[in-house]
């Protein structure tokens, strides 16, 4: 798929990427009361723009399988801990429904 492609087919299905990013908030409380884990938590859709600087600043071939971070959700907690913890249970196969392709800690 062409850069262009990529960015028109991203500009036409961003409301499911918004909403998607929605469905994930009340997912993520849900895991951490669970966890008895106290979080900030908030997601959101890549905007258009960042999508479009993204495919030119890295080249990719493919933008459209290539950039996985379509939806993005940040989740702040008190301690590494309770960070690890999140962690673990984001990545367990029970938790594949939050969609996670890659988790990045920002902590460091």
């Amino acid at each position: 798929m062409t850069p262009d492609e990529a960015r028109q087919r991203f500009r036409d299905e961003w409301p499911h990427f918004d909403a998607a990013a929605n469905a994930l908030v009340p997912r993520l409380k849900r895991l951490c009361a669970e966890l008895g884990i106290a979080a900030s938590i908030a997601a959101r859709p890549k905007d258009v723009g960042s999508f479009v600087k993204k495919i030119y600043l890295r080249g990719y071939v493919d933008p459209w399988r290539e950039i996985t971070d379509k939806v993005g959700a940040r989740v702040i907690v008190a301690s590494p801990k309770e960070l690890r913890r999140l962690r673990a249970a984001i990545e367990e196969p029970a938790a594949a429904d939050l969609g996670a392709r890659a988790v990045v800690d920002k902590s460091e």
